[in-house]
């Protein structure tokens, strides 16, 4: 999965969607096993700028795309969680997670927003055996829709990371939960263990120098507390948190930081659950 400006990608007869509109679409294609052949490859977007984050592929070879977009007109699926983009202004404010057949036929197609226009950034996706498929990114404000139930359901200040699990037909929020603290945080890589436990790596700028950060860690994790920065731009740090399966509660969370600022870029489980 990539973004496309062009209009003469090979695309597949049959395709969802044959003809590039406006300026930027995203684009997925499946090569063959060998590199030989494309299965299928589609455009993907509307009349606006539409960018792609993240692809997952699940057990039974269905693709999960996840980005942003600024298009009123993404292609959202009838009986989708969110068929409208919001309130999406001022550029790319909204989300969109989109989930293909291994045939390349939509399976479903929807936005992910708060419904103003602060913005929401999908920016990983990550799918479990079951088809239902799990999104991070960050959010703007305080309008992000949260699930009953979930670890927190509504944000501390400042931008915010999330995770949010939506059920295989992509019609409703298994869970979403806010990740946030009194400093700018941001969800940048999510993952998912057999046992449907979702893992989020993200980063987190402080506003002001040596204040300690109100981001949730749990007793005995690797790190409950960052260092002291003795420097005078802002600090930042890096976190890894493990949601229960239902998103209700964390099995722990720690910072990861170090004298200066620290960001992580990439997370991956094993098979013994290890990050």
């Amino acid at each position: 999965a990539g973004s496309v400006f062009s209009s003469d990608l090979p695309v597949t007869p049959g395709a969802f969607q044959p003809k590039l509109k406006g300026t930027q679409n995203v684009f997925v294609l499946k090569l063959n096993s060998t590199g030989s052949r494309v299965l299928f490859a589609t455009y993907l977007g509307g009349s606006g700028f539409d960018t792609s984050t993240s692809l997952a592929v699940d057990a039974g070879g269905n693709a999960y795309v996840a980005g942003y977009t600024s298009s009123t007109d993404f292609p959202a699926s009838p009986g989708a969680f969110q068929t409208d983009a919001g309130h999406n202004l001022d550029g790319p404010n909204a989300s969109f997670v989109t989930k293909f057949d291994p045939t390349g036929k939509l399976v479903y197609s929807t936005y992910f927003h708060g419904g103003d226009s602060t913005g929401t950034w999908v920016s990983s996706i990550a799918a479990d055996a079951s088809g239902n498929a799990y999104v991070t990114g960050s959010h703007g404000g305080g309008s992000l829709p949260t699930t009953p139930g979930a670890f927190q359901t509504s944000a501390n200040g400042g931008d915010a990371a999330f995770a949010a699990k939506l059920d295989a037909g992509g019609s409703k929020l298994l869970y979403s939960t806010y990740l946030s603290a009194n400093s700018q945080v941001s969800g940048g890589e999510i993952a998912v263990d057999g046992q449907g436990n979702a893992y989020v790596a993200g980063n987190i700028m402080q506003n002001m120098p040596h204040l300690p950060s109100s981001f949730p860690t749990t007793p005995g994790a690797f790190q409950t507390s960052v260092p002291d920065f003795a420097i005078e731009d802002d600090p930042g740090f890096g976190f890894i948190t493990k949601l229960n399966a239902a998103g209700s509660a964390l099995v722990y969370s720690t910072f990861l930081s170090a004298s200066d600022i620290t960001g992580i870029t990439s997370l991956f489980i094993d098979a013994s659950g290890s990050v």
